[in-house]
């Protein structure tokens, strides 16, 4: 039998993106965050959540250099990121989904310039191909330590 892999499947711009649905806590309505001085352009600002404070990263702004589009519909997903929080904001949150195994290709099987460790993969459905992300993967050594200081400092 198949092993399926649970995975939410979120959207920026014209992009898909998976992430398994163990690494996601929550989905919120899009709530303007506090801005931050002297942070990086992924990082949209801060926000309250569950008596603490939770950064707030512009995915899109992340692995594309390309902000975000008001859509009305934008999410921020909070999700757990090396035992803490953190809110990705996306454009919108497609479903929760069963994938099976054999619709995942790996990067290694897949010709692409895209060798960024934070992929796990690529899932086919039909005609699409949707970015499986590894959300602990996606920030680079530098911006772990930001991420890491806004945290503590909030």
């Amino acid at each position: 039998m198949e092993k399926d892999n649970k995975v939410v499947i979120l959207k920026t711009q014209d992009r898909k993106y998976a992430i398994d649905v163990y690494n996601v806590e929550r989905i919120l309505e899009y709530t303007k965050p506090k801005a931050l001085p002297e942070t990086s352009e992924h990082i949209i600002g801060i926000m309250s959540y569950e008596e603490s404070i939770l950064p707030v990263i512009d995915l899109n702004k992340r692995l594309y250099k390309e902000g975000y589009l008001d859509t009305g519909e934008n999410k921020i997903v909070v999700i757990i990121w090396e035992d803490h929080r953190l809110g990705l904001m996306v454009d919108d949150v497609l479903e929760i989904k069963d994938i099976e195994e054999d619709k995942i290709h790996k990067k290694a099987e897949v010709n692409t310039e895209i060798k960024k460790e934070y992929l796990k993969g690529f899932i086919k459905e039909d005609e699409d191909i949707i970015i499986y992300l590894n959300p602990n993967k996606i920030f680079s050594s530098s911006q772990k330590e930001e991420l890491k200081d806004v945290i503590k400092d909030s």
